[in-house]
């Protein structure tokens, strides 16, 4: 199959080289009407024609006109191109939407229709409906997660790993990236011992020149199953090497990590994500930034300061900022604060409309417990029914309906015993984990 198409949707160009890699398709992505044109006056053969109302004109053509142009050519090759049209909500009148739409129609085409200020999880599902009028198939979509502040100290590592293991229980297959150079909490935090993996930051001795993804068996290779069902991927704990994983670097492994079969990755860095471009990217191609804050003076400014960060920054493309994918957890402060987090929480939610996961509760016993374990041991396998456990879970329901995120039958159920019923293998469910699509 031979497919052009001449769209901006994102994360299109990257499912459609997902989908189409044994070789038997080509696809051809432009950004300009007039290279649409160009290649639809060609006479080699083309099956399908992909068009949204984010197209570069050409010259001073109106998009309306210049999509009923496009869609003209289709129809008047023979044999004729299918065009599949992608338009937002009340960008045209609504007489020359409909026109749009009838003329793809009349040529055995489709359309689909965006909100106006559509956000990744639209744009995604935009995505699947292309990858399905062309009977392509694709491997599921993986989902990045990033906590975000810009103090230190506010528990970001600590939410991180207890969301991430929240999704592994509902069946999630998740990975964790230790991206934070200069602590490496996260591989301190799973207790994983030095020398049971091979930091990332060694990579560029591997392979200098990587190109846009290192190889996928050079990541593999440094990817440590855990013993609580998520995968690491660590910087270690020297700093040695940390100056070979510039920019290119980084840019190159999250690359490489997007090729492979996760449904979740968490990635930590530090607190400033101003110096790490790479995080800004990754944040940029649709990661979700979980903002966290606690009601601490520091720590509600250093959430402040990142949520108006966000709102600065604008997604490629689309005409939203990063607050579309921003979300705020909040963290009760240590007992005998003067600071309400509630209060906190709800003004923070008011100047800056995140997704609300809502608030979850210090149990320092709790974390205390598991940090003082000379093996790894979560806040699940110590008191699954506390009150941070089941807040957590409350915040992983709100992810998962938000972003849309299938997840395996029966997971949570199952993963909810507690540790020594697990170890000694007593109530275990009667009923197998469905496998993810």
């Amino acid at each position: 199959m031979n497919i052009l198409a001449g769209s901006r949707l994102s994360g299109l160009a990257r499912a459609l080289d997902g989908a189409v890699q044994d070789g038997r398709h080509q696809v051809t992505i432009v950004s300009a009407a007039a290279d649409v044109a160009w290649r639809l006056n060609d006479a080699r053969p083309l099956d399908v024609l992909i068009l949204d109302d984010r197209l570069d004109p050409d010259g001073d053509e109106p998009i309306p006109d210049a999509l009923w142009r496009l869609i003209y050519l289709a129809g008047a090759r023979r044999p004729p191109t299918r065009p599949l049209l992608i338009l937002r909500e009340d960008v045209f009148p609504l007489d020359i939407r409909d026109a749009l739409i009838g003329a793809a129609q009349e040529r055995r085409g489709s359309a689909y229709l965006l909100p106006r200020w559509s956000t990744p999880a639209d744009d995604a599902q935009a995505v699947q409906w292309v990858l399905t009028q062309v009977q392509l198939e694709t491997r599921p979509a993986q989902h990045w997660i990033m906590p975000l502040s810009a103090a230190g100290g506010c528990g970001k590592t600590t939410q991180l790993g207890n969301l991430a293991l929240a999704l592994q229980r509902r069946g999630l297959r998740t990975l964790l990236i230790d991206a934070d150079f200069a602590n490496g909490s996260l591989t301190k935090w799973l207790k994983a011992p030095p020398g049971s993996f091979e930091p990332f930051v060694t990579l560029p001795q591997d392979e200098p020149n990587p190109g846009p993804s290192y190889s996928l068996d050079a990541v593999r290779r440094r990817i440590a199953p855990h013993p609580s069902g998520i995968d690491l991927l660590s910087s270690g704990s020297g700093l040695s090497e940390v100056a070979d994983m510039a920019m290119p670097a980084m840019l190159a492994l999250v690359a490489a990590v997007r090729q492979l079969p996760y449904d979740v990755v968490c990635l930590d860095t530090g607190p400033d994500l101003k110096a790490r471009p790479y995080a800004l990217h990754v944040l940029r191609d649709g990661s979700v930034g979980m903002v966290v804050a606690q009601p601490g003076r520091k720590e509600r400014e250093g959430a402040a300061e990142m949520l108006r960060i966000l709102r600065d920054l604008v997604v490629p493309d689309r005409n939203a900022s990063l607050l579309s994918s921003a979300a705020l957890l909040g963290v009760e402060a240590e007992r005998g604060s003067i600071a309400d987090i509630h209060q906190v929480h709800a003004d923070l939610l008011r100047l800056y409309p995140v997704v609300d996961l809502g608030v979850v509760p210090r149990d320092p016993r709790l974390i205390s417990t598991v940090a003082e374990s000379t093996t790894f041991l979560s806040v699940y396998d110590v008191a699954p029914r506390s009150a941070y456990c089941r807040a957590m879970e409350r915040a992983v329901d709100r992810l998962l309906e938000w972003r849309r995120v299938p997840t395996a039958a029966g997971a949570a159920a199952g993963a909810a015993r507690p540790w020594w019923r697990r170890l000694l293998g007593a109530g275990a469910s009667s009923q197998p984990q469905e496998a993810l699509p």
